[in-house]
């Protein structure tokens, strides 16, 4: 079974979920619904900056979903998802790359999130 290192570094122009102020955002990051990992959460910005590493079994899988998120008090807020295919970094060869993240309906970007990947 491949084992999988994912770098989050930071974000950069997240979409404001929060009518007033800016977003307190967090990113989800998962191969499996049943085994999400979530970075903390970085309070007041639209650019946070995290540099956590996770690491995740990959399961055979080789697409990794991205979704950035704005708590709030009681609940959460989308601010975008996206898809990343690790199948690169599963060879060898390491991917360092800005995502960007969609909203709902996919048709604007909602920010970047940069993140580097590489197999262990």
């Amino acid at each position: 079974m491949s084992r999988i290192e994912v770098r989050l570094v930071e974000g950069r122009g997240l979409k404001d979920q929060d009518k007033v102020g800016t977003n307190d955002s967090y990113v989800e990051l998962y191969f499996d619904e049943d085994y999400k990992q979530a970075s903390s959460v970085v309070s007041n910005t639209n650019d946070p900056q995290w540099g956590e590493t996770f690491t995740f079994q990959t399961g055979g899988k080789h697409k990794l979903y991205i979704k950035a998120l704005d708590k709030d008090v009681g609940d959460k807020d989308k601010i975008g998802e996206a898809t990343l295919d690790v199948s690169p970094a599963l060879s060898g060869t390491p991917i360092d790359e800005w995502v960007k993240l969609k909203g709902s309906l996919g048709l604007r970007s909602h920010g970047e999130v940069h993140l580097v990947v590489r197999a262990i």
